[in-house]
């Protein structure tokens, strides 16, 4: 990033804006003049977030600033892209978040996590997507962003224990004027991965420039890509223990594994307690570890799939330099969705108050076994009571794909 878009700068903690809400608007008030005219050695002084007269806490903080120039560069159409890029900025959710991931894109500074960093618009509360109260980027129309300030250190005094990490502050424009149309195409190397963006914003300033009215629309779509697309990520790796990788995967796979004394032996597979597998017959065949296991990792995500539909449109009338009521209504329809592997259970899967443990019994009369397998249960039910507890096991069940939006989540099993 070039130092001309992102500096480092002071921030007087006693001199940041004080909010007055009047009805349903609030508006800024600048800094007393004894702190507007204060010169500072090592540049100019950023005003950022709201003015809180406390001088136990006046304290001088590291501020750190991204210009509108940054994002018409990088042309992206989510800010996380953009903030990502900053060093005191650790990637948390994004567009390759399938799992873990909610749909949703957040800031997290100095790797805190995203609940200790307080996102502001205009250094006001924005939208929060959960009861955490983080806030999803993705609402925040980049088109009207004018910069971004990002301060790390001494804000959880001001703000209080959500700015731990820090506080990043969306500053938008207040005196946009005329008609803008914007569009992005982006595709991958290998032609997959597409992004699709176009937006148009209007704005007009009245009396002067003492008032202004701005309104932006904004749709946004991105296309899936599959770990199975990439050779880097198409297989499962292990760790051998000496730091070397090998293609390994899961021992539950959708054939079920499952291990009961003397099957294996029986069925002529091998001579001791050996784990077997079921083909889609229902027929039980030698279970080989290093050919068999499932490879959970081609079929999720690298890429998630997103489309965004957003509006903003706000209106502002300066009364006085103090006095600045506005009204502001934001939509945004957000479809972001994940796609896991086949879920697995196994002996330690939760279950109740404990484990599945071995409690898992095998009906050795199930019309969906293979007539030689059959018999080999039979014969091993000592008891006669038509049942055979099973060993060691691991089993696939179906895919779950979760759809995330600005409102919550909602899970379904395919």
């Amino acid at each position: 990033m070039t130092t001309n878009l992102l500096r480092q700068r002071r921030l007087r903690s006693g001199a940041a804006l004080l909010a007055l809400t009047i009805g349903l608007s609030s508006a800024p008030a600048f800094a007393q003049d004894s702190a507007t005219t204060t010169t500072q050695s090592d540049g100019m002084i950023i005003v950022t977030g709201s003015r809180i007269a406390r001088p136990d806490i006046e304290s001088s903080s590291p501020v750190s600033f991204v210009g509108a120039e940054e994002f018409q560069f990088q042309q992206t159409a989510n800010v996380e892209e953009v903030l990502n890029d900053l060093p005191q900025v650790i990637p948390a959710s994004t567009g390759a978040s399938n799992n873990p991931g909610d749909g949703v894109a957040t800031v997290d500074v100095r790797g805190l996590g995203s609940q200790r960093t307080l996102v502001l618009v205009d250094g006001r509360r924005y939208i929060s997507y959960d009861t955490s109260q983080i806030v999803d980027l993705n609402t925040i129309p980049s088109a009207l962003i004018e910069r971004v300030d990002v301060v790390t250190g001494g804000a959880s005094a001001v703000y209080g224990s959500d700015a731990i990490a820090g506080v990043v502050n969306f500053i938008t424009k207040t005196d946009f004027e005329g008609i803008e149309l914007n569009g992005n195409y982006e595709v991958s190397e290998k032609g997959d991965g597409q992004r699709y963006n176009i937006n148009g914003t209007i704005g007009s300033n009245f009396s002067d420039g003492r008032g202004n009215v701005v309104l932006h629309v904004d749709y946004y779509k991105r296309d899936s890509v599959f770990a199975s697309a990439r050779k880097a990520t198409e297989v499962s790796y292990s760790d051998d223990g000496e730091g070397n990788l090998f293609p390994g995967g899961s021992s539950s796979i959708p054939g079920f594994r499952l291990t009961i004394p003397g099957l294996a032996q029986a069925l002529g597979y091998a001579t001791s307690d050996a784990a077997v597998r079921f083909d889609e017959s229902g027929n039980a065949i030698n279970y080989d570890s290093s050919t068999d296991l499932y490879n959970y990792g081609a079929v999720n995500y690298l890429q998630v799939p997103q489309e965004r539909y957003l509006g903003y449109a706000k209106a502002q009338y300066e009364i006085s330099p103090a006095i600045v009521p506005y009204a502001e209504a934001v939509f945004i329809n957000n479809r972001v969705s994940q796609e896991l592997a086949p879920t697995p259970i196994s002996n330690s899967t939760s279950y109740r108050d404990g484990t599945l443990g071995s409690n898992l019994m095998i009906h050795t009369y199930s019309p969906f076994l293979g007539a030689d397998t059959a018999a080999a249960l039979q014969a091993l039910d000592t008891d006669g009571d038509g049942y055979i507890a099973s060993g060691s096991y691991g089993r696939r069940l179906s895919v779950v794909r979760t759809f995330g939006t600005t409102r919550g989540v909602d899970q379904r099993s395919v």
